[in-house]
């Protein structure tokens, strides 16, 4: 389940200033554009304007050539999310079709999450994967995975979209410490129960 908790922060954010009766189309506008600053609440500016949260890589002349109104800096209520899901981080940012596919070709291996991003949502891949980054508090890189697989060890040509720039980690699984190099091996974390199996028919002295 969900939770939500609201808490002020001296932080300034940027925010799309405009009459209240607008923040129904101006949402949906920013949504749409991946420029609307889900982590924040809608503020008020008296009674006949809002502060609609809008992010960094937002174009402020495009916004406001569609709503009348300024971009200012003001402080906003930060919305502290627990137990998100990928759906929660990204839904603003991709349609829900493609939040299946995502959900089906991530994992996290040590510190480094590894995640398919459709073709349709390419454009947005960095996005995508900041907003997973800030999903996984232990995440310190987030990898595209390499579309095929090539040469005698099943190879993939990855490439960091978000975080520190590496390809290498420590992944701990069963009790055991596993340095591995994603772009140098081929490795799951979701096989982690079959290495288990196998490692426990080893015999004495084998």
């Amino acid at each position: 389940m969900l939770s939500t908790i609201y808490n002020c922060f001296d932080k300034m954010i940027k925010c799309l200033k405009t009459k209240k009766e607008n923040t129904q189309e101006a949402v949906k506008f920013l949504k749409d554009a991946s420029w609307f600053d889900d982590q924040y609440q809608i503020g008020k500016a008296g009674v006949k304007y809002v502060l609609i949260p809008i992010t960094d890589i937002a174009k402020k002349t495009k916004i406001l050539s569609k709503f009348k109104g300024t971009i200012e800096d003001r402080n906003l209520v930060k919305i502290v999310k627990k137990n998100r899901s990928l759906k929660d981080a990204v839904g603003n940012i991709i349609p829900d079709k493609h939040i299946d596919k995502i959900n089906r070709g991530y994992e996290v291996i040590g510190d480094i999450a590894l995640i398919e991003i459709p073709d349709e949502v390419e454009k947005l891949e960095k996005n995508i994967a900041w907003a997973l980054k800030r999903l996984h508090k232990k995440v310190n890189v987030v990898v595209k995975k390499g579309k095929r697989v090539s040469g005698k060890y099943r190879l993939r040509k990855n490439l960091v979209l978000a975080g520190e720039n590496r390809t290498e980690t420590l992944h701990v699984e069963s009790g055991v410490k596993i340095k591995v190099d994603i772009n140098k091996s081929y490795f799951s974390s979701k096989m982690g129960s079959e290495r288990l199996r196998i490692s426990s028919q080893v015999k004495p002295k084998e």
